[in-house]
């Protein structure tokens, strides 16, 4: 009976590593394809005549993705910090 437990157990942490792998190359790909319209986006409205407003969206995209790496960064260090702190 506990050996059927232990199997399941590790086939669910597989089946969630997995979900979790998969759910962040999504992330990736999509935040990439964002970043790219946005500085597109930014080059367009400049060349058009709009240098500020294409300064304004091309900082803004620039900023949320630095904020989103800085984000990600600070957590994954959390673990590691708690895991650290119970030993």
């Amino acid at each position: 009976m506990a050996e059927n437990q232990s199997v399941h157990r590790k086939e669910l942490e597989k089946k969630v590593i997995e979900s979790d792998i998969a759910r962040s190359k999504w992330g990736q790909i999509l935040g990439f394809i964002i970043a790219i319209i946005g500085l597109i986006g930014a080059v367009v409205i400049s060349i058009i005549g709009n240098a500020w407003a294409g300064g304004i969206i091309g900082l803004g995209t620039l900023g949320s993705l630095v904020g989103v790496f800085m984000y990600g960064s600070k957590e994954r260090q959390v673990p590691k910090d708690n895991e650290a702190a119970k030993q």
